[in-house]
């Protein structure tokens, strides 16, 4: 993108944290978990909100050319791959899961525990340039509120064939779908139209979307003797919209909750948040043994993964996005000789 956005990175280490906590808590404190459960997936859905806003809106300033969906594929499976590979390997050698599970996990045939998530975003990112390319012709044509409407519609169409109520599709991108396209309108919104929110408007969403993730917690329904199907896990469909607004709201607004997104605590672990997320459970696990119920053992685990992703995206992520640029320029470098012995013959 040509402008960066600085609070989404503070959005993303936002979600990250509450996936990071929230595990943390369950390890440590097993008699939590009832307490907790599928909580974890607020900042799971909102990791997929915001990458495909990110995604999108890049596809607003490339475009769709040749070079670009090379690019955005390589700079996918560059940004992706070789750390996920790394990390199943440390899963299972770290005694978490057997060897003959690895082949079925590198594939996306199986998973172990967070895991899923990866195969879920890296295979959504071989279809979301034709959701983006219908959008943006949409958006472009005719203004965004037609493409959010078009892509509300093909949400609908979806639950009628992959309903969030059909646990076995649970896991899945296929299932995941609206998520994504939530993001998508979020970003088409962002691009095309004039829509502001104010900055105590802003706040007082993100005040909101808090207390609505709070309500559905099973705390909260076992308290209320409410039986809600799936509890947490499962709401993606109607919490989705709500995390869309917060991204768009950490983007057009300056209120307390911008500001609180663009610290640079939360920037920093924003860029890292990536690697963070692989590595916890690992880290945790290793940490938790012989130290349930100590408080310090569980602050210091939440430290040492936060440690362990910066040393990963440095040693990592950081060499192979230099790498794609050096293929990038390589690629455009043919491509400028191509045009230009083209232009000479005519």
């Amino acid at each position: 993108m040509n402008k960066k956005i600085p609070a989404l990175d503070g959005v993303r280490a936002l979600a990250l944290l509450n996936v990071l906590i929230l595990h943390a808590v369950s390890i440590f404190f097993p008699k939590t978990t009832p307490y907790i459960s599928g909580m974890a997936q607020f900042g799971v859905w909102l990791f997929f909100i915001l990458s495909a806003f990110l995604l999108t809106n890049r596809f607003f300033v490339t475009g769709f050319t040749y070079s670009g969906i090379i690019s955005y594929l390589l700079g996918r499976t560059l940004r992706i791959i070789p750390v996920f590979v790394l990390a199943v390997f440390a899963y299972s050698y770290g005694g978490l899961f057997s060897k003959d599970k690895i082949l079925s996990v590198l594939t996306f045939h199986q998973t172990y525990l967070h895991l899923w998530t990866i195969p879920v975003e890296y295979t959504f990112y071989f279809i979301l340039p034709l959701f983006a390319y219908v959008s943006i012709k949409l958006t472009e044509k005719y203004s965004a509120w037609h493409a959010v409407f078009i892509l509300a519609l093909i949400i609908c169409i979806h639950q009628m064939f992959y309903p969030y109520t059909d646990f076995s599709n649970a896991g899945t991108m296929k299932w995941y779908i609206p998520v994504f396209l939530y993001g998508v309108m979020a970003s088409c919104v962002f691009n095309r139209s004039s829509l502001k929110i104010g900055s105590k408007s802003a706040d007082a969403i993100a005040i909101l979307i808090i207390f609505s993730c709070v309500a559905i917690s099973p705390v909260i329904i076992k308290s209320l003797n409410i039986v809600i199907t799936g509890g947490a896990s499962n709401k993606f469909v109607f919490y989705g919209p709500l995390f869309a607004i917060l991204v768009y709201a950490a983007c057009t607004s300056k209120g307390y909750f911008s500001k609180a997104m663009e610290t640079k605590t939360m920037m920093l672990i924003g860029k890292w948040s990536f690697s963070i997320y692989l590595w916890h459970l690992l880290v945790m696990f290793k940490m938790s043994n012989g130290s349930k119920e100590n408080m310090t053992i569980f602050a210091l685990s939440i430290a040492a993964s936060i440690g362990v992703g910066i040393i990963s995206f440095n040693v990592i992520e950081e060499p192979c996005e230099r790498f794609r640029h050096r293929i990038m320029a390589k690629i455009n470098k043919i491509g400028f000789k191509k045009l230009a012995s083209k232009n000479m013959l005519c």
